[in-house]
């Protein structure tokens, strides 16, 4: 089965859980999102979940890595560092958390293009938020 990589509810971001960091609930940001990934039988995301990180909008990016990291299989391979601005994920090889790092890829609302700072032989990625313009 699938490990959870944070209690559901679970936030390291400033914005409160279910919450946008702008204050909108995550259903009113975008109704078709998930609040928790799915797993199939065997504890891989399901389409359902990967579909939600390729759609997840760049207003929620601190979201949006709480919900991998919930996805992700290995929960010590999922680090927030820097006040949750700096994520170091190592897919350990697993296809599950490679569909998740593939998904972050073609997120529709450029996650790769502003946030990607390295990846490593073997799979392992780092990723910086943007600040956020309050």
């Amino acid at each position: 089965m699938g490990g959870l990589g944070r209690a559901p509810g679970k936030s390291v971001h400033s914005a409160e859980p279910g919450s946008t960091l702008d204050g909108q609930s995550c259903a009113e940001a975008n109704p078709k999102r998930l609040v928790a990934p799915e797993f199939d039988r065997d504890g891989y995301p399901t389409e359902a979940t990967l579909e939600a990180i390729k759609q997840w909008p760049h207003t929620d990016f601190a979201g949006l890595m709480d919900f991998c990291g919930e996805a992700w299989h290995w929960p010590d391979c999922w680090e927030r560092l820097f006040n949750g601005r700096r994520i170091e994920a190592s897919t350990g090889g697993w296809s599950g958390n490679e569909s998740i790092i593939n998904a972050l890829s073609e997120n529709e609302f450029f996650f790769w293009t502003l946030c990607w700072q390295e990846s490593k032989r073997g799979g392992h990625y780092v990723f910086e938020l943007p600040e956020s313009r309050t």
